[in-house]
């Protein structure tokens, strides 16, 4: 390659007409073979050098994500990224692209912005995955016991509770019952628990 600044009087051709360029720096030039000639101040031009310009790297699209929300028993969430695309990088935070599974594990509660990065280093428009916060599981129920009387040949079981919405279950299996008060109850121990609307079960009271 020349060094355009040791000799003077060149200019510079890229389709062997306009020789006005006097720096040997084209710039802005869309994908495309170019030829490019020097002209010397006498007149005297150069055989062509070839020099090729490739067509603009493939920006990938915005990923498409799932998002596996925490639970009652787990208090992280999971982005996980569907691509048919292979060769890519993901990355949630805009900065470290190493991940290649496009799985991301424990996080916890927030937004993320997910993107993608080929091997040309082109980096998609981001897609926002929302991770919720943990249900919350509700407190062991407190509870009182009308016991059977020489009247009476059974027991009542009656929860109370100021936490609205809630579903209550003595077995830990059927939480059909909404007011709390399990009546008609024969001699035994019974574990009282609480449901709420995420499905989150309380500790049991005896």
């Amino acid at each position: 390659a020349l060094d355009p600044s040791s000799v003077l009087g060149l200019s510079f051709s890229i389709d062997g007409i306009d020789y006005s360029n006097t720096s040997g720096i084209f710039s802005g030039l869309t994908a495309g073979t170019y030829y490019v000639t020097v002209k010397n101040s006498y007149g005297c031009i150069s055989d062509a050098a070839e020099a090729v310009v490739n067509a603009q790297p493939a920006t990938p699209s915005a990923p498409t994500v799932s998002v596996t929300q925490p639970t009652c028993n787990t208090a992280t969430g999971t982005i996980t990224v569907t691509s048919s695309t292979t060769g890519l990088t993901f990355s949630i935070d805009g900065v470290t692209y190493t991940n290649t599974t496009g799985v991301f594990s424990g996080l916890s509660a927030g937004t993320y912005n997910v993107t993608a990065k080929n091997a040309a280093g082109c980096i998609s428009p981001a897609t926002q995955a929302v991770v919720n916060a943990q249900p919350a599981t509700p407190s062991a129920p407190a509870v009182s016991v009308t016991q059977p009387t020489c009247n009476t040949a059974t027991g009542t079981v009656t929860v109370t509770s100021t936490k609205t919405g809630l579903t209550f279950s003595i077995d830990g299996v059927t939480y059909t019952n909404t007011t709390g008060v399990f009546s008609g109850l024969s001699a035994g121990t019974y574990n009282v628990t609480a449901k709420n609307a995420a499905g989150c079960i309380s500790p049991a009271t005896q």
